[in-house]
């Protein structure tokens, strides 16, 4: 981490590119999520008559934003409360017809049968 300051996010450097961005960022000691990649350096720059890929040191380039899960807290509803077949964890509420095509292709590549 770079610049834990800032409010609302936090700035480090990150080995990332463009599509990356919504991707959970790990804190790498406990393995908890601390944020959500949000933006970041350029990925590209042009070295000669080639777009090569931008290596930054580390103290250099402007690093990538993350989103404090702290900063989303207020918003993030809590967990149903309910009778969850899975150890007491609440069912998705989703209509039967989408939670088929969602999961049904995560079912078959995990080997569960519907």
């Amino acid at each position: 981490m770079r610049d834990p300051s800032p409010d609302g996010y936090f700035v480090a450097n990150l080995d990332t590119y463009g599509g990356n961005s919504g991707s959970a960022v790990f804190n790498a000691t406990s393995g908890k999520v601390e944020g959500i990649l949000v933006r970041g350096e350029n990925d590209y720059v042009w070295r000669g008559s080639c777009r090569v890929s931008n290596k930054c040191p580390a103290d250099g380039c402007r690093g990538e934003d993350v989103t404090k899960v702290s900063a989303l807290m207020d918003i993030i509803p809590a967990p149903a409360r309910g009778r969850g077949g899975r150890g007491g964890q609440a069912e998705a509420k989703m209509p039967a017809p989408h939670r088929g095509e969602a999961f049904g292709d995560l079912e078959r590549w995990s080997g569960r049968s519907k």
